[in-house]
């Protein structure tokens, strides 16, 4: 492996923006005067730009887009007379375009898919022909097979399991779960490996654990966790290793907690929480270094913060937060700066963190005094803490925690005095924090907060199924980065850039996209495949904050060029 440790140095100094204090800003008044506009759904793509509905007091609620160039702009209205209610945006890329498919309704041809490449907007399929809508939802995107699942109604075979690549020719129904005009449904959609995980219902065995490769003829019923016509209602999933956890109903156990591989013989009970037919719900499950953190009851002190490592002996709660039988039921798990931040209840809510400890396991601070709850929502990780709402003495606003009292702040006071800003549906997106609040002045608008601090974001799927990860880069500490899962056999490159307008076809196979900039590009490392792990120091310069670049891995088969690609990232750089 050879590194070059000077290149990040120098590529980034070229990219260098001036440091600002933090202050939040309206983006724009959208629904002119005290009007709300209510941006909601916000979705960042490839980090550049924003996607979101609202109402500008005259067209209804239609799409909109914001980049850091043009600001706010309104798409042509996709119902004229009326409000599409535009959801479900997800991303992907169509021959090197960033392409993001979502429902709406035109009013012509009901509840349909939609799709956009950022200035067009067009119907993508009218799966349901007539005005009565396919009701597409739970879009989710595969990134090893660059596809898009959701539920749909084609009027014929059903609510089913669909999938599209963001072309006509491509977006199909992929089973029909439940043979017939009835429709299995495809609920809980979760990622696992080359697989989508989902709970269908055939008609015979209630809803069960299903499992789909993306093509007719690749889906298939993994297990029935509740034998019969009864359903388990797989939910909840989290990837553990290898291994899927999950929330699962079985007569004999309850709700509990599962473990699958993706095959009958590897899907079994993982634990019964709460013993016998009682349930322990199992919910809010993710991973965080190397277990599986979620609340659950053990029937005897409610539901409280537990962990698995897959393993029936290494499931346990890990601490009693608030003794008794009521439970503090912990959710909104968010990993940042090492911890794990979430809202839990000992009497009132409030914000905790977790560094998989027992010990390590406490409240962050009263946020809310008094007794009264200050409900922490909507976390965002970044740089060494989270951004999140909660409700406090100014009343429930933007605040930020570095996981310890003293760095648990107020970040702004958007409705001045005790009424509340309610700042709702935190996004990062192209080195900003957005945010939808309300004020005395302009009403529910689209907020921006300028140079949260460092942070990583996706950009989107792998060409050849290898994933690239990254620790935030925090100047003056190093980036831990990794590879894994690049075709063996290869010359692997870490490659870096100053961000692109999009995904390139330079130098890559058909099946991958560069998110490098091939004026612009460094070196970091070359690797022997299939896996990387590197430490890469960044300078404590404060002129790079918010200083944004792209990083990927190229793997280069032994006949050479032209190379697969992993995932791509985008690092803004703070402190």
């Amino acid at each position: 492996m050879k590194l070059f440790p000077a290149a990040l140095g120098l590529a980034v100094g070229l990219l260098a923006s001036a440091a600002s204090a933090q202050t939040c800003s309206l983006v724009a008044d959208i629904n002119l005067g005290t009007g709300d506009s209510t941006p909601s759904f916000a979705h960042s793509v490839g980090g550049k730009y924003l996607l979101f509905r609202a109402d500008n007091g005259t067209d209804g609620n239609e799409l909109f887009r914001w980049d850091a160039t043009s600001g706010v702009v309104a798409f042509p209205e996709i119902r004229p007379s009326g409000s599409s209610f535009a959801f479900g945006f997800t991303t992907l890329n169509v021959g090197g375009v960033l392409t993001t498919v979502f429902a709406a309704n035109d009013g012509t041809h009901g509840n349909e898919l939609w799709v956009t490449d950022g200035s067009t907007v067009s119907l993508l399929m009218d799966i349901n022909p007539g005005s009565t809508g396919s009701s597409p939802f739970d879009f989710l995107l595969h990134p090893e097979l660059g596809v898009v699942f959701f539920q749909a109604n084609d009027g014929v075979a059903g609510n089913e399991l669909w999938r599209t690549d963001g072309t006509a020719a491509g977006t199909y129904r992929v089973a029909d779960v439940n043979p017939g005009s009835a429709g299995g449904g495809a609920s809980n959609l979760a990622v696992f490996g080359p697989l989508v995980v989902f709970g269908g219902d055939d008609g015979v065995n209630g809803r069960e654990l299903w499992a789909s490769a993306g093509f007719p003829g690749g889906t298939f019923l993994v297990a029935d966790l509740n034998p019969g016509p009864a359903s388990s209602n797989p939910r909840t999933f989290a990837e553990l290793g290898d291994k899927l956890v999950f929330a699962a109903t079985n007569a004999a156990v309850g709700t509990e907690l599962f473990l699958t591989d993706g095959t009958l013989g590897g899907t079994s009970l993982l634990k019964n929480i709460n013993p016998g037919s009682a349930s322990s719900n199992a919910s809010s499950m993710t991973t965080f270094q190397g277990a599986t953190y979620f609340s659950a009851d053990d029937g005897v002190n409610g539901a409280e913060l537990w962990r698995t490592d897959g393993t029936s002996a290494g499931t346990s709660m890990l601490v009693d937060l608030r003794p008794g039988n009521f439970g503090s039921a912990p959710v909104n798990f968010t990993a940042a700066a090492g911890k794990l931040f979430f809202s839990a209840a000992n009497s009132d809510r409030e914000l905790y963190t977790s560094d998989g400890t027992a010990a390590g396991t406490q409240l962050v601070t009263e946020i809310n005094p008094g007794g009264a709850s200050a409900s922490p929502d909507f976390l965002v990780p970044c740089s060494t803490g989270v951004y999140f709402e909660a409700r406090g003495p100014s009343g429930s606003e933007l605040y930020f925690s570095d996981g310890t009292a003293a760095g648990t702040t107020l970040v702004c006071d958007v409705y001045p005095g005790a009424l509340s800003g309610n700042p709702e549906d935190l996004i990062l997106c192209d080195g900003g924090l957005f945010f939808t609040a309300d004020d005395a002045t302009v009403g529910e608008e689209l907020r921006h907060l300028a140079l949260p601090g460092a942070y990583v974001q996706d950009l989107g799927q792998s060409g050849n199924g290898s994933r690239l990860a990254a620790s935030f880069p925090v100047l003056g500490t190093s980036s831990d980065v990794t590879v894994t899962g690049a075709p063996a056999g290869s010359i692997g490159l870490l490659v870096m850039s100053a961000p692109n307008g999009g995904p390139a076809s330079f130098l890559t196979d058909g099946t991958s996209v560069s998110w490098i900039d091939p004026l612009t590009y460094s070196i970091l490392s070359i690797f022997s495949t299939p896996d990387l792990a590197l430490s890469q120091p960044l300078p404590a310069t404060p002129t790079l904050v918010g200083g944004q670049v792209h990083l990927q891995a190229w793997a280069i088969p032994a006949a050479g060029l032209p190379a697969s690609t992993s995932n791509g990232l985008q690092l803004v750089l703070g402190f």
